[in-house]
């Protein structure tokens, strides 16, 4: 019995020092094969055969893949490539190969978004580089294509005389033909031709001139009413069942019908939770959809934002006693911050501020982000912001980098899908458009 489990424990033995001779055996030929593809590899990039060497890296990099060997094969296919450019595809896979593989390497990631840069692939190429840097990527070249990419942009060839901010989806543009709309990311609609156009409201309803009428009406033309009297010179947003308009310098009220609901005001905003800012010679304060004062008290001026609301992510921007401060909705003032002028909150929430003379940028809550030093200024949009320095407009982000260089000589505000009028010439007016939108 002893003789028996002495023998089976000796062929136990033997066959796991078979079976390793024949791993270190696979091993060690695993490794010769691999140092030959490296070798040849070599050898051929001496003799420039680079598709050759590029072969011989794959090989290898399936043995035993390393950043080393994807540096081989990414500088075999680079140099096939800038020799023939019909070897893009091959070089592309391997740069992204590489690029997944090791995603904090700032070459690879590079080589990559340079490749897909030659099909306009801007999106998939900023991807990658923002990968790369979240994984710990970095250096100069390599923050500076990704800023390349990120912000590059065209120049639409269309240009307008005159324009109005986008709000709620389109602009009002106006050229030699008059005025028509467009959505915010530069399509037609089938509104032209106007002699009047005023912004979209809710449920589309914008106040139109069109056959020698004033009419109100929504996105699918249907005419809601007509205003008849003077034309107005101003109109602002139709909201809550109401929009203000100017005639003869004075701004009033009007339901969709196109009656004349209230007001006679110097200044008036569009409706917002049931109040809207209007301005007399009191001052500036709050109303409701009746007309009735429900301002705690006044102000010396309240900045209405693009849409004509007196309020934006919770906050309103007033003026009193000579400086702008920031109040909450029931007109609380919010921390301790002031300024001489301030421009508009958008969705980004990052404003632009005037300070003796110099615009800066503070957040909702009043935290100065960018200390101010610009010419001039607008408040954030889509993650970046206009700045004016030497009577030039360009753009910065977050980081108060310059991302868009100064050659404009005026901006507007970036539409979430990546548009922005700027002015190209002296009153004409084009849109750039982002080719990255995040």
């Amino acid at each position: 019995m002893k003789l028996n489990k002495i023998t089976v424990t000796i062929g136990l033995l033997l066959l796991i020092v078979i079976g390793w001779n024949r791993t270190v055996a696979e091993r060690n030929k695993t490794r010769a094969a691999y140092e030959n593809y490296l070798g040849t590899a070599a050898d051929y990039m001496k003799r420039g055969l680079y598709q050759k060497a590029g072969e011989e890296y794959k090989s290898a990099a399936k043995l035993k893949p390393s950043e080393e060997v994807y540096t081989g094969l990414l500088n075999a296919c680079k140099a096939a490539y800038e020799e023939n450019q019909r070897t893009y595809s091959t070089y592309l896979d391997a740069a992204r190969e590489a690029a997944t593989a090791y995603s904090g390497n700032a070459d690879f990631a590079m080589q990559l978004a340079k490749l897909l840069v030659v099909k306009e692939d801007y999106s998939s190429a900023c991807y990658y580089l923002k990968k790369a840097k979240e994984r710990g990527a970095s250096g100069e070249d390599f923050e500076q294509l990704l800023l390349e990419i990120r912000y590059i942009f065209d120049t639409d060839w269309r240009s307008y005389r005159n324009f109005r901010s986008a709000v709620n989806g389109f602009y009002e543009v106006y050229d030699e033909e008059g005025w028509t709309y467009l959505s915010d990311n530069g399509d037609e609609t089938d509104f032209k031709k106007l002699s009047f156009a005023g912004p979209v409201g809710e449920s589309g309803i914008r106040l139109i001139g069109e056959d020698n009428a004033l009419r109100i009406s929504d996105g699918k033309h249907v005419t809601q009413g007509i205003l008849e009297g003077d034309a107005p010179t101003e109109v602002g947003v139709y909201s809550e069942k109401l929009f203000p308009a100017r005639v003869d310098e004075r701004v009033s009220y009007y339901g969709v019908m196109g009656d004349k609901a209230f007001g006679d005001y110097e200044n008036a905003g569009s409706f917002t939770d049931g109040k809207a800012a209007v301005s007399d010679s009191e001052g500036w304060r709050l109303i409701d959809t009746t007309g009735k004062t429900v301002s705690e008290g006044s102000y010396e001026e309240i900045r209405l934002n693009l849409d004509g609301s007196w309020i934006k992510k919770g906050v309103m921007l007033a003026k009193q006693d000579g400086k702008y401060h920031l109040y909450n909705q029931k007109e609380k003032m919010i921390g301790d911050f002031s300024a001489d002028d301030v421009d508009v909150i958008t969705s980004d929430g990052v404003f632009a501020f005037m300070q003796d003379d110099k615009w800066g940028f503070a957040d909702t809550k009043g935290n100065v982000l960018i200390a101010p030093e610009y010419e001039s200024a607008k408040s954030f949009s889509n993650q970046i912001a206009a700045v004016a320095s030497d009577g030039k407009w360009g753009f910065i982000d977050m980081d108060n980098k310059l991302v868009i260089r100064y050659q404009f000589l005026s901006a507007d505000y970036f539409s979430p899908s990546g548009l922005c009028m700027v002015e190209t010439g002296q009153k004409l007016w084009q849109f750039i458009r982002r080719k990255v939108t995040e």
